[in-house]
């Protein structure tokens, strides 16, 4: 079995968000009929994805120097700003704003 590193499949996630993102967008834009299932992809796929580097990647986490010690409290505090503007914006969507 081939082994693969946390950071590939965190990559490789992030690109996944990235293209259903895109997909929202487009969806957004061009057909809003599949919008809401598209932003629901999205936002599953993004909450998953921040749920697994807080509760089982950050926590085996030790900063190499001292200037790293930051690195985790501040992805924190952007998975919280996300979480927020996701939240905003599905009640902006459902609100038709």
């Amino acid at each position: 079995m081939e082994k693969v590193m946390i950071p590939e499949i965190m990559r490789k996630n992030h690109l996944k968000i990235e293209q259903l993102l895109n997909k929202f967008k487009t969806d957004y834009e061009k057909n809003p009929r599949l919008m809401f299932d598209s932003f629901d992809r999205f936002k599953w796929e993004l909450e998953k994805h921040l749920f697994i580097e807080e509760k089982a990647i950050f926590v085996f986490y030790y900063p190499k120097n001292a200037e790293d010690f930051d690195t985790i409290p501040n992805l924190i505090q952007e998975h919280k700003q996300m979480l927020k503007m996701l939240s905003e914006m599905e009640s902006n969507l459902k609100n038709k704003k």
